[in-house]
C-alpha cells in the first residue's frame, strides 16, 4: 500500500477524528505512561534476580543469593499477597544458611537415645 504524495483536508479530519478517539481511549498522561512502562520493567528485573536468588540459594550459595534478594529489594517495589519478595527470599536465605552452619546431627541423637533406654 503506497502512501499518498499529498494530504487533502478531508484526509487530516479523519486524522484529527481518529487521534481525538484514541486520545479518549488513554486517560493518562504520556509521563504515567512511561512511570507503568518503567514500574513493570523494575518488576520484571526483580522477578529475575528473586529467580537468580533462589536458584543460588538451591545451590547453597548464601552470598550470591543475598546479593540478588538485596538487589531486588533495592528497586523498592511494593508486592502482592502471593508473590516472592525480597524479604521472604531474605528470610529463607537466612534460615538455610543457620542450618548449614549448625546441621541436625541424627546419629548423636539416635546413640543418645540408645544410651537413655539402656540406661
Amino acid at each position: 500500500m503506497a502512501l499518498p504524495n499529498t494530504i487533502d483536508g478531508s484526509d487530516l479530519v479523519e486524522i484529527e477524528i481518529e487521534l481525538a478517539w484514541y486520545s479518549n481511549q488513554i486517560d493518562e498522561s504520556p509521563s504515567d505512561r512511561l512511570d507503568e512502562l518503567v514500574s513493570r520493567r523494575k518488576r520484571f528485573i526483580s522477578q529475575q534476580l528473586l529467580a537468580g536468588g533462589r536458584a543460588a540459594l538451591r545451590d547453597r550459595n548464601f552470598a550470591f543469593a543475598r546479593r540478588f534478594a538485596l538487589a531486588a529489594q533495592n528497586l523498592n517495589l511494593t508486592y502482592g499477597l502471593f508473590d516472592d519478595t525480597p524479604l521472604h527470599t531474605l528470610t529463607d536465605i537466612n534460615r538455610q544458611s543457620q542450618s548449614a552452619r549448625h546441621p541436625f546431627d541424627f546419629d548423636s541423637l539416635v546413640k543418645n537415645l540408645e544410651a537413655d533406654s539402656v540406661n
